[in-house]
């Protein structure tokens, strides 16, 4: 009865692996495709941003200043967003960022395999404190 009973545990912690490497998976597609969402909103305000100076330069119309700014906002809150979400992927996915080349590795790397710099091991993204210095700057 023993050797079933080994069996039966093997079993259920291989199936217990399984169901969270498949969870994982889904929550980075998820991910992914808000990621991939963000982009296609910074892209619409990028382009409404060029026809408001296209138009500025060719008709003689003037910047609505305060239009602009809300767009540059907008995208610097989508860009916040997606480094927020890269950096829930790369815990998910057990990843380290290099700080000198933004390179994704392996979490137990002491060092970088793109530039050779050393890793700090911390799921700490860098784009938080970007924005913030932008912020206050």
């Amino acid at each position: 009865m023993e050797i079933f009973e080994k069996f039966y545990i093997k079993c259920k912690s291989a199936v217990s692996k399984l169901g969270k490497k498949t969870g994982d998976l889904v929550d980075v597609s998820k991910l992914k495709i808000k990621i991939v969402e963000h982009k296609d909103k910074i892209d619409k305000k990028l382009c409404m941003m060029g026809k408001m100076v296209y138009s500025s330069k060719t008709e003689n119309k003037t910047i609505d200043e305060h239009l602009l700014e809300i767009l540059v906002n907008d995208i610097q809150n989508l860009y916040k967003e997606i480094c927020s979400y890269e950096c829930k992927i790369d815990k998910i996915q057990n990843k380290v960022v290099c700080c000198s080349c933004d390179f994704r590795n392996d979490s137990s790397s002491v060092y970088c395999s793109k530039c050779g710099s050393e890793l700090h091991n911390s799921n700490v993204c860098g784009c938080e404190d970007t924005f913030d210095k932008e912020d206050k700057g």
